[in-house]
């Protein structure tokens, strides 16, 4: 047996997914399915990862993402200056690991200020991490499954929460279950709200490899809705005099 190995910087999307028929399919490429990105115009590239508008001037992304200095980066055609803010709860961490073995802490979870508000309407962080919950996984990440390639297209696809824990939830189960490569990192995971509406549970953190290493298989998340993530995101956002949906503003469409 091979031991998994993580790479703990960055992720892209496997398989097929059908969350309540929100993705169109297209023809389904080796590392995921493309989706348009006229639909989910709030999930964007930062230049390194991905990232969600979660508020009229916010960006959620990964921690392991923010290079600890203001950046441009440019959405829908756009250019914006984003000041970048890391969880103080954060530890990076490279060393190799199995995250089904849960011995990473992870608050990796870094919020960007947009010097204007964006014209998107953004995704609300919402939602409860529970055993076998379905949620699609996005990012702008390679289109190959080892990570060399990547072509601009944002993806899209399905698996469950393996496990829940204070240190994040685990994306693995289904077969052929989306999971992640270099540049997904920061990317969301959303699930289906009581109402129908896509709300923003995850942000993906590392991922690992199937035990003959064939493949990637599963993605280790940052869980948004974690006592330590609100108070994190809602203590940094009223700082900034900014929003964030689902945490210091109700931005429901229902």
């Amino acid at each position: 047996m091979f031991k998994r190995s993580v790479l703990g910087v960055s992720l892209c999307l496997l398989s097929q997914f059908s969350l309540a028929n929100s993705v169109e399919n297209h023809d389904p490429l080796v590392n995921g399915d493309v989706v348009d990105q006229e639909k989910y115009p709030a999930i964007i590239w930062i230049g390194n990862c991905t990232a969600t508008v979660v508020g009229p001037r916010v960006i959620l992304t990964a921690a392991h993402c923010n290079h600890g200095s203001d950046v441009s980066i440019q959405i829908h055609g756009s250019m914006y200056t984003v000041a970048m803010i890391s969880s103080p709860h954060y530890e990076r961490s490279f060393q190799y690991f199995s995250p089904s073995a849960d011995l990473y802490t992870n608050s990796d979870l870094a919020v960007g200020f947009l010097d204007r508000p964006v014209d998107i309407t953004p995704v609300s962080v919402g939602g409860e991490a529970k055993l076998g919950q379905k949620g699609l996984l996005f990012g702008y990440g390679c289109n190959d499954r080892w990570g060399q390639h990547r072509d601009g297209e944002l993806r899209a696809g399905e698996n469950q929460i393996a496990k829940a824990t204070k240190n994040g939830m685990l994306m693995k189960g289904i077969k052929d279950g989306a999971s992640g490569c270099p540049g997904d990192s920061g990317g969301p995971t959303l699930v289906e709200s009581a109402h129908g509406e896509l709300q923003l549970l995850g942000i993906h953190s590392q991922v690992g490899f199937a035990d003959d290493n064939s493949r990637l298989n599963e993605t280790w998340d940052a869980r948004t809705d974690l006592p330590i993530a609100r108070d994190f995101l809602k203590d940094i956002a009223t700082l900034n005099h900014a929003d964030i949906c689902g945490v210091t503003i109700n931005c429901s469409q229902r």
